[in-house]
């Protein structure tokens, strides 16, 4: 599960960009092979560490990156946490790789904006 370290406030939800939101995965020795999916976000509320909210939506991927599938609907979800003070944002994303040689394997996530 990656953290979002930005938005740090519900506000920041708000401005928001999710055509720029991405997951950039570093892999060695490895591919993605698929070119879709699903990944799933979770919104915490950083106060009390209570949820606020999960939801599961599409990703299209693009070499090594993926991209929510409908940038807009993300949004508009997002957007209903937008009036809490701190808020943390978590992905959840799965995607289907394959090994290219013999040997190790390395993979890394990190969410981009």
């Amino acid at each position: 599960m990656i953290k979002v370290s930005d938005p740090t406030s519900g506000a920041d939800l708000a401005s928001l960009d999710t055509t720029q939101s991405l997951v950039n995965m570093g892999l060695s020795n490895a591919t993605i092979y698929s070119t879709s999916g699903n990944f799933t976000v979770s919104v915490i509320d950083a106060n009390t560490g209570a949820s606020l909210g999960q939801q599961t939506f599409g990703y299209a991927v693009q070499g090594n990156s993926l991209y929510a599938q409908d940038p807009t609907g993300l949004h508009d979800w997002l957007q209903q946490f937008s009036g809490y003070s701190s808020v943390d944002v978590y992905v959840q994303v799965e995607p289907q790789v394959q090994v290219t040689n013999a040997g190790t394997v390395s993979a890394t996530d990190n969410a981009e904006y």
